[in-house]
């Protein structure tokens, strides 16, 4: 490649655009396989390859990708879950405290009010908290 090398390649485009990637080379050096593989590539063929092992080898990549996608997408769900718990928990706490509720009376009033408001308790939990910062 006269501009920049695969691995240089690699990286623009997956700061673009996340995919699979596939390297196919003529190199097998440790090092060069070594960034290949840091920069997230899903396969590595040497050339000369023929169809017959370039099709199983792009059909495992894209599925391998898919699968580090769905992946990805779930740590980022339970990571937002576990965001807003500990909102949830915090602003139960300071209900409980300020207004001497239970637990289970402070998650119902946040159940209550997001409902009630058409929003999430998250965002109950928020305006709780941020209120209670204020004052």
């Amino acid at each position: 490649m006269p501009q920049m090398d695969g691995i240089e390649a690699a990286n623009e485009i997956l700061a673009q655009h996340p995919c699979a990637i596939l390297f196919l080379s003529g190199t097998t050096h440790n090092t060069t396989v070594e960034q290949a593989g840091e920069t997230g590539a899903v396969a590595y063929l040497m050339k000369p390859f023929s169809k017959e092992a370039l099709t199983p080898a792009l059909e495992i990549a894209v599925r391998r990708f898919r699968q580090i996608q769905g992946q990805s997408q779930e740590i980022d769900r339970l990571k937002e879950t576990i965001e807003t718990r500990k909102l949830i928990e915090r602003a139960k706490g300071i209900l409980m405290d300020r207004h001497k509720m239970t637990e289970e009376e402070a998650f119902r009033r946040i159940h209550f009010q997001a409902r009630n408001q058409n929003r999430k308790m998250k965002e109950i939990a928020q305006s709780i908290i941020t209120a209670a910062d204020f004052l």
